[in-house]
Order: structure tokens, then sequence, then C-alpha cells
């Protein structure tokens, strides 16, 4: 699956939380959730390690507490869990046994090898911890390979 394939995927949630929002109550489709926690979650505008063997650049583009509101909307927004892991099967993936613990973002793999399906704080945070602690040169933990 190319780069372009991969930006597209994710865009239909983040889309879907946008217009979910801008709605006010409406009601959020069978399987897909709002983390409420994630929602009101403090999160840096812009976030930037740009030296040394692993950057990391998070820019988050919001103008006034509206599109802030919105963009916190669509990063704690998850796709339904029965979606990605029928995914899985048909593709002959594998998702981690850590899988069944928390929310689902990713589609395919462990770790570090983990493929995003949805751009959320789940995956932002997985990301940017991975980030510090490869920035700090510890390789090693069930985190970074399983």
């Amino acid at each position: 699956m190319t780069l372009l394939r991969r930006a597209v995927s994710i865009l239909p949630g983040a889309l879907f939380a946008l217009s979910l929002a801008s709605q006010g109550s409406a009601t959020v489709p069978s399987g897909y959730f709002i983390d409420p926690k994630q929602a009101v979650a403090d999160r840096p505008m812009d976030r930037v390690e740009d030296e040394g063997d692993f950057t990391l650049a998070i820019h988050r583009r919001y103008e006034g507490p509206t599109e802030l509101k919105l963009l916190s909307i669509a990063e704690a927004t998850y796709p339904p869990r029965e979606i990605l892991i029928a995914r899985a099967i048909e593709r002959n993936q594998e998702m981690g046994s850590d899988s069944a613990r928390v929310p689902l973002w990713w589609c395919d793999g462990l770790g570090v090898a983990r493929i995003p399906y949805a751009v959320t704080l789940g995956a932002i945070e997985h990301y940017t911890n991975l980030t510090d602690r490869f920035r700090a040169h510890n390789f090693r933990g069930r985190t970074a390979w399983s």
C-alpha cells in the first residue's frame, strides 16, 4: 500500500469526526466511539525535536476554539474494532496481543512496525513515546518490538 493510499484511508475517520462535531448533538454510528478523556486532553500545538538520530515534528493547525474542539474530537474518534479485526484476518495480518486492551487505531503490525488506520491521540502518543525512547537510545522493551 502506498503512502498516499494510507493517507487517504485515514481521512474518512477524521472527516466523520469533524462532521459529527459540527452537528452538535449527533449520535455516533455503530462501532465508532469518541474517547471522552482524549477529547478534552491537553495537546501541544507544536512539538519539534529536530536534532539527533531520531526526529519528531507535530504541528496542529487551527484557528480559534471551535477548530481546536473539532481537532480534539477527530483525534479522539476511534473506528469500529470489528472492521479492523476483520481486515486483519482477511489480509492475514497481525495486530498484537495488546490489541484486546486498548482502542484500536492501527490495522497491522507490532510495536515499531504498526501501521496506523486512524490518526488518533492514541496513535500520536504511541509514536511520540517510541520516538522519545529511541532518541534516548533505549531500544529495548515490550512496547518497542511487540
